[in-house]
């Protein structure tokens, strides 16, 4: 299965997992500790989908785990947590994706760090 492949999937797996946080209970802070767990899985899925949970939290907690997942053997992984602390926007996040680039070996991921956002634009009708 091709890289791109494996980060749709794993994107689809993380609206189920999404779906499920409200159970986790996000005011209490659990959920971060939880899915910074999850980044310790066997499982790549697993792994890739708690990154991109993770960077929907808006939780400032959730940077050092992503920033340490980007050293993760799986691309996968890689790619979903930098687009994870993307999605985040810390400045200390920033930082780590600028350390990461001189590292990275994979072509996908390094592109992804050094990829500009493009900013929605809400039309208002």
């Amino acid at each position: 299965m091709s890289t791109t492949a494996q980060f749709r999937r794993a994107l689809a797996g993380t609206v189920v997992l999404l779906a499920a946080l409200p159970s986790l209970a996000w005011a209490d802070g659990t959920s971060v500790e939880f899915l910074a767990e999850k980044l310790k899985s066997d499982d790549a899925r697993v792994r890739a989908n708690a990154a991109l949970a993770l960077g929907a939290s808006n939780d400032d907690r959730a940077v050092e785990s992503l920033c340490s997942a980007l050293s993760d053997e799986s691309e996968l992984v890689r790619n979903s947590s930098v687009a994870a602390l993307k999605k985040l926007g810390r400045p200390s996040a920033t930082e780590c994706l600028t350390a990461r680039k001189s590292l990275e070996s994979s072509a996908a991921v390094k592109t992804q760090i050094v990829a500009r956002d493009i900013p929605v634009v809400e039309e208002s009708y």
